[in-house]
């Protein structure tokens, strides 16, 4: 059996006072219901207590609800003030003095790693170094780039690289002292005749 919802119940009950009122009989006629004696006075009561104790409840609830919410705005409140008075205590008097103690407030515990909790932090920091590629500095050192086999072993100036240093200027060789380089800009020498060859008398 389904239980009615409250707006039913209330319902019901203002339902059945409407109709006491039109059809019961008035005076002190008696009503008996189950073998029971009753007065239009004592059906009456019971509807209307019934309407009175839920409308009690009703008002409470909302009550209750509204203090819900008051205190859950005071506890943040508390929360936040809270942690302004222990900061307070620490930087006053110390976080492990007598003081702290009354104010109920135990030094912070740091939390201990077990062994094979750091061990799974190394092997899952390997796996995602090996996963990442991620190398260290001699590992770095250690790749040395590979030339292949068509790879052209000409001078950058010659493979047209146009941030190769410009060679040098052919020089000329002469007996009378070391190489001179040769000035292509001056203009060439003329040659100068030999004399001509005398006859003996």
């Amino acid at each position: 059996m389904t239980t009615p919802s409250n707006s039913a119940i209330l319902a019901a009950c203002r339902r059945r006072l409407d109709a006491l009122d039109n059809h019961a009989p008035k005076g002190k006629r008696a009503i008996f219901i189950d073998g029971r004696r009753f007065s239009l006075s004592e059906l009456r009561a019971v509807y209307t207590r019934c309407l009175d104790t839920r409308a009690k409840v009703a008002a409470l609830r909302a009550e209750i609800a509204a203090m819900v919410v008051a205190m859950r705005v005071a506890e943040r409140s508390r929360v936040e003030f809270d942690e302004g008075v222990r900061a307070w205590v620490a930087c006053r008097f110390g976080s492990t003095s007598q003081a702290a103690h009354d104010f109920g407030f135990p030094p912070r515990r740091t939390a201990k790693k077990s062994v094979e909790t750091k061990a799974h932090a190394v092997a899952q920091s390997r796996a995602t170094r090996a996963a990442r590629h991620t190398m260290g500095k001699r590992q770095r050192e250690a790749i040395v780039g590979v030339l292949g086999a068509d790879a052209s072993l000409e001078s950058p100036m010659a493979a047209g690289d146009p941030h190769a240093p410009p060679s040098p200027a052919p020089s000329a060789t002469t007996d009378d002292g070391p190489a001179r380089p040769l000035n292509r800009s001056a203009p060439p020498a003329r040659a100068t005749p030999s004399p001509a060859p005398t006859r003996p008398p």
